[in-house]
């Protein structure tokens, strides 16, 4: 693997921003959407930038009814568990869910920009 810099915290919300999902994936293939300095499961300090795709599956979620003030006009929204089309799988949030007959496990969903933190996804 390449010796790379690792991408920040603010440059990551900035791609986010710009529409562009990028994350992070060790020599042994974990991939992750938060910047660390060694991998979350194995250990390893091998670590690259990547473009993650946008489209996945909802594996899970959760409905948020309560959120915090970043969230107030959104609520309620799903958090979720997607698996992107490579198979690696993120943590995001779905908007304006209020019910399981909004959202469900198996629905498409693809990222959007958007000024909030986090990743969010949308119905596809």
């Amino acid at each position: 693997m390449p010796e790379q810099e690792l991408a920040t915290i603010a440059e990551v919300e900035d791609k986010r921003k710009d529409g562009q999902l990028v994350g992070f994936r060790c020599a042994n293939d974990h991939t992750f959407v938060s910047p660390v300095r060694a991998c979350p499961k194995c250990g390893t300090r091998e670590i690259e930038n990547v473009e993650l795709p946008e489209q996945g599956t909802v594996v899970t979620f959760t409905i948020q009814n309560v959120a915090s003030e970043e969230f107030m006009n959104e609520t309620p929204f799903a958090w979720a568990i997607i698996e992107l089309a490579d198979g690696s799988r993120v943590t995001g949030w779905v908007p304006f869910v209020g019910s399981e007959d909004d959202l469900s496990i198996g629905d498409e969903v693809a990222f959007e920009p958007t000024y909030k933190p986090g990743v969010m996804f949308e119905k596809v």
